[in-house]
């Protein structure tokens, strides 16, 4: 945020580790606290001979419009996925749309780093999409909540044999982050405790 301080807080942290390229930037979910400054981001990482690999959202960018209906950061998130559409034409970065059937994301260059995304449903997503956008036909003042869409992902870790298992749940809300956590203990068979959950990122900026 720039009101804060935050970019500039950011910017001068790169600038400090020399940080010259971004393998992954997880755009988590579509609300304004957690887009703004993207645009400066992306545009920092794809000058100067500085670069990105893959961009990752939840997909869907115009239903997102619709959804966000003239609330706060509709603007600013049209803008930042029509500079996210621009740098993929001109192959500056790639995008995969995260969800719960998404292949497990390697850490290029550390091979026993991984992300396993977790959420959001696929078909949840779809649902919660149409009913909300019936909603704001019914009722233009609506107001929609964008957590339904955040991204749910487990950072796994391996080192001698152990797992290290860390839950990064960003905004996701409790019926969300309850479903994720299902699917968690289906992919990892929670097998001699090897689906432990060792750090948690709680929803809304919290962590233990």
């Amino acid at each position: 945020k720039k009101s804060d301080g935050t970019l500039d807080k950011f910017f001068k942290l790169v600038e400090k580790h020399k940080i010259t390229h971004l393998s992954y930037i997880f755009q988590t979910h579509p609300d304004h606290d957690h887009f703004l400054g993207m645009d400066r981001v992306l545009e920092h990482f794809t000058t100067g001979g500085r670069s990105v690999g893959v961009y990752c959202d939840t997909g869907c960018p115009q239903q997102v419009l619709g959804w966000l209906h003239q609330g706060p950061g509709y603007r600013s998130y049209g803008q930042l996925q029509e500079l996210v559409a621009r740098l993929a034409r001109e192959k500056k970065i790639e995008i995969f749309e995260i969800s719960d059937q998404h292949l497990d994301i390697p850490v290029n260059g550390y091979p026993t780093i991984k992300f396993i995304p977790l959420a959001p449903n696929v078909t949840q997503k779809r649902v919660d999409m149409a009913a909300g956008l019936s909603r704001l036909a019914r009722s233009p003042r609506a107001r929609l909540e964008a957590n339904a869409l955040s991204i749910v992902m487990i950072l796994q870790a391996e080192h001698v044999g152990s797992k290290l298992n860390v839950l990064l749940a960003a905004d996701a809300g409790e019926a969300e982050l309850g479903k994720a956590l299902q699917i968690w203990e289906e992919k990892s068979g929670m097998v001699a405790g090897e689906g432990r959950l060792e750090v948690l990122n709680v929803p809304h900026h919290g962590s233990f």
